[in-house]
């Protein structure tokens, strides 16, 4: 009696290259490929090996330098939130009033998300949560270190509840965005994003606001 062998192919495990070395022709090929992938399919469906094809890249080039379609996704998160934290950096330049800053910062989130939904579905709605948390990407501590010193600034002449401590304000600010952009995706985008802005704005800072005259 012969026995079949069932023979599952292996893929080798190496060193991870940093995906920085990579060629920025290269990066940015994959970077819409999975923008697409991402935002098109739920996470579970979408696999590396439809990805390479769909840049034109080998499955062993993308797993050498990302290992698995998690770091991947994670990987360019973190590149679209640093194009994001760059006009937030860019726009508020000259605002002196933290009230004025917290607005322009909102309605930066809102913009960006309008022009780059995709973004916001893998990021909100794709991402596996819990493995996110737990790779090193997630904390983005760099993203909200000028919004937690404008907060505490804002905090020491009344302007904002000094009571408050600034995380809950972030997290407060960032979950409203968040769920604005996912009630946008369900209600088909049958409206512009930033429409959202005076009456999400009215809500955060009424939430947030402290005695001082300026609020």
């Amino acid at each position: 009696m012969s026995i079949k062998l069932s023979v599952v192919p292996i893929v080798a495990k190496t060193a991870r290259v940093d995906p920085d070395q990579m060629n920025p022709k290269l990066r940015a090929r994959l970077r819409e490929a999975v923008l697409k992938a991402f935002s098109e399919e739920d996470f579970h469906n979408v696999d590396m090996r439809s990805i390479a094809a769909d840049c034109g890249m080998s499955f062993s080039t993308i797993y050498k330098y990302f290992g698995d379609k998690e770091h991947l996704l994670f990987e360019f998160i973190s590149e679209w939130l640093g194009d994001l934290r760059q006009r937030l950096t860019d726009g508020v330049l000259g605002l002196e009033s933290p009230r004025e800053k917290l607005r322009r910062c909102l309605w930066i989130h809102l913009q960006y998300h309008e022009e780059h939904p995709g973004v916001g579905r893998a990021m909100f709605m794709s991402v596996p949560l819990q493995t996110w948390m737990r790779d090193p990407t997630y904390v983005q501590a760099e993203f909200f270190v000028p919004m937690r010193a404008m907060i505490k600034d804002a905090q020491a002449v009344g302007i904002i509840d000094p009571t408050l401590h600034p995380q809950q304000v972030i997290d407060f600010f960032i979950g409203s965005i968040q769920r604005a952009v996912i009630m946008w995706e369900y209600r088909k985008r049958r409206y512009q994003l930033t429409s959202q802005f005076e009456p999400l704005f009215k809500v955060l800072w009424n939430g947030i606001r402290g005695n001082d005259r300026e609020c």
